[in-house]
């Protein structure tokens, strides 16, 4: 069973990443803070406080799948970003999507030469047609 100020001293210590820091935070003497700091994190029960509260720290810092496709579905729609990194958005989200696979009835000798499967085209809406008057 851990302390108040060993749980204080967890948690500062996963949102720090010092041990001095987080014992002088946590309530230790200035004196002492660099010492306890480092006993504590040879503690069995406060390894596997920080461990518990640590999991979900790193798993919010990393992108699920759906914000990845939400990311490059938001530079692809951006009108704002050049051509050419929409374009990479688009293939990447066709990646993740698997829209660039061939289908059973498309011609499988495109990929074997080498050439795209799938391929994006994009009309800008904002220029004039050279056809029109």
């Amino acid at each position: 069973m851990l302390s108040i100020k060993q749980q204080k001293f967890c948690e500062y210590y996963v949102e720090l990443g010092n041990a001095t820091e987080a014992a002088k935070r946590a309530g230790y003497s200035e004196k002492t803070a660099r010492e306890i700091g480092r006993q504590n994190l040879t503690k069995l029960d406060i390894q596997n406080y920080i461990k518990e509260l640590a999991e979900p720290a790193q798993t919010a810092r990393i992108a699920n799948g759906e914000e990845v496709l939400v990311f490059f579905t938001e530079v692809m729609k951006n009108k704002k970003v050049g051509w050419k990194e929409r374009i990479r958005a688009a293939e990447n989200l066709a990646k993740r999507c698997g829209v660039d696979k061939p289908t059973s009835n498309q011609d499988s000798d495109t990929e074997s030469k080498g050439q795209p499967v799938f391929e994006f085209v994009f009309k800008d809406m904002t220029m004039k047609d050279e056809n029109e008057n």
